[in-house]
């Protein structure tokens, strides 16, 4: 299998609908999202996810993602940045492209790994 690199994508993007634990990162502990911290993942690769939520985020707005790794039972705990946003014709969710940071190789290769994997089912 060939890694994708449309674009800035150095990994392969799949379709894969699990729940994200979404913890936006904020100065004050009061600063919380109002109840949903749920979203619901549209796709996955090791460098971010597209997923689904019922509140906005500013481009470039940092938060914490919390996952199972597709295919396993591990989770996956890290840092993202939004990168894009997009209101969906509902006109009540949206969906957010966010890619993960400072996630060292191991953790990208091992994320792949899963992602690949799903892929190949």
């Amino acid at each position: 299998m060939e890694e994708q690199s449309v674009g800035k994508r150095t990994y392969r993007r799949v379709k894969n609908h699990f729940h994200v634990k979404i913890d936006r990162a904020a100065d004050n502990i009061y600063e919380r999202p109002p109840t949903l911290t749920i979203g619901k993942s549209i796709d996955i690769s090791a460098s971010g996810i597209l997923f689904r939520y019922d509140t906005l985020f500013e481009l470039g707005e940092a938060i914490k993602v919390t996952f199972l790794k597709p295919n396993s039972f591990e989770l996956f705990k890290g840092d993202a940045r939004v990168v894009r946003t997009e209101i969906n014709p509902d006109d009540r969710t949206y969906d957010i492209g966010i890619v993960f940071i400072e996630l060292n190789q191991n953790d990208a290769n091992d994320l792949n790994y899963y992602v690949i994997d799903k892929e190949e089912f």
